[in-house]
């Protein structure tokens, strides 16, 4: 095997520059505390119902802490879901149980409208979900519009599964990554005033554009300049070559680690999803990526014979 010297010299170049600018970008992007996210120091990140619908049924209620009446809900009324603000009392629930298994994330009910929020961070669909979301509403409010929005992080459709059928018109996307992150942009404005206020909605705006991967500055920077160089491209391509081996080893270590240690406990171990430990490191990355059906197996349980 020969090892062409220049490439190898373009490619640690690349390597050093590129630890330089990330050290760059970590310090600069912290310049003002934004690493410190209390969402993230407490691993709430991701938790749908306790984190994001606790936080934003919190800024729907106008009967909230915020102090700030109806103003974050009219405007989340026409600025997220893109509706009239009708004039009136409005009832907002959350966890609004539609049967004796299953709640709907957000109601938010008028005179004449009733609008029901289904909101999803990390949760799959479940079967018939939206269909049954939309069944119900109509049920509970047959002389109302009814308005039903499914919202995702990026704006993601729900499966044919939980729609069942609902067509297209009889439910709206709304996304994290634009709507939400505008609305909160907005209240932030609106609580200039509220210093405790205001950074509460700047920390979990900051959140939100953390799991949307909008606060990607670095990766912008480094992309314009691959763009420009294509030395530098090329090393990229060849060094993206090189991560795609190292993990496939790292995976089969890991495989091989683990099957030494179950048989050193009495374990028959076999593999499946291929004939080695090996195959099946290189199929997760090579040929299915993401596999689930790969790994190691042994009775739970030894039968008598």
């Amino acid at each position: 095997m020969q090892i062409n010297a220049d490439n190898l010299i373009d490619e640690t170049n690349l390597l050093h520059r590129t630890h330089l600018l990330l050290e760059q970008h970590r310090a600069f992007s912290n310049q003002h505390g934004e690493h410190f996210n209390i969402f993230s120091i407490l691993r709430m990140e991701r938790k749908e119902v306790e984190t994001h619908s606790r936080f934003i049924y919190e800024l729907l209620n106008h009967h909230g802490r915020h102090g700030m009446g109806t103003t974050f809900l009219e405007m989340f009324i026409t600025d997220v879901l893109s509706l009239e603000n009708p004039q009136g009392k409005y009832i907002v629930k959350r966890e609004d149980s539609i049967d004796e298994d299953r709640r709907i994330d957000f109601t938010i009910e008028s005179a004449d409208t009733l609008i029901g929020i289904e909101m999803k961070i990390n949760a799959a669909d479940q079967c018939n979900q939206l269909h049954d979301y939309y069944i119900d509403l109509e049920k509970r409010a047959p002389h109302k519009k009814i308005h039903l929005y499914y919202l995702t992080l990026l704006g993601t459709p729900p499966s044919p599964g939980s729609l069942n059928g609902l067509t297209d018109n009889k439910y709206d996307l709304i996304a994290f990554n634009s709507h939400i992150v505008d609305w909160l942009t907005s209240c932030t404005k609106e609580a200039a005033m509220k210093p405790i206020l205001r950074e509460a909605l700047v920390q979990y705006k900051l959140l939100i554009e953390k799991l949307t991967g909008q606060r990607q500055e670095f990766n912008m920077e480094l992309a314009k300049q691959l763009a420009s160089n294509s030395n530098d491209l090329k090393a990229a391509l060849a060094i993206e070559n090189a991560i795609v081996k190292s993990k496939i080893m790292l995976q089969e270590r890991f495989w091989t680690m683990l099957k030494q240690a179950l048989e050193n406990q009495g374990k028959a171990v076999t593999i499946y999803g291929g004939k080695s430990v090996k195959v099946i490191s290189q199929n997760y990355y090579q040929n299915s990526k993401g596999n689930k059906n790969i790994g190691l197996k042994y009775p739970s349980v030894n039968t008598p014979v």
